[in-house]
């Protein structure tokens, strides 16, 4: 299970979810060139997280 939370004042943006390995992730979701760079930290390639983002109802609502 994931949970996302927004920041309104800041704009900031994260997702939040247990990993594999039992702990608990937590990643700041950036614009979409930003996406590789996510990807990378969560040990995922980029196709893997679009699909997780559209099972969980994520869109990160950047622009370029």
């Amino acid at each position: 299970m994931a949970s996302l939370s927004h920041e309104r004042k800041t704009g900031r943006r994260t997702i939040q979810f247990t990993g594999r390995d039992g702990l608990r992730k937590t990643v700041r979701l950036g614009k979409v060139d930003k996406r590789q760079a996510t990807a990378g930290a969560l040990g995922i390639n980029r196709t893997t997280l679009y699909k997780k983002m559209k099972r969980y109802g994520i869109q990160d609502g950047g622009q370029g």
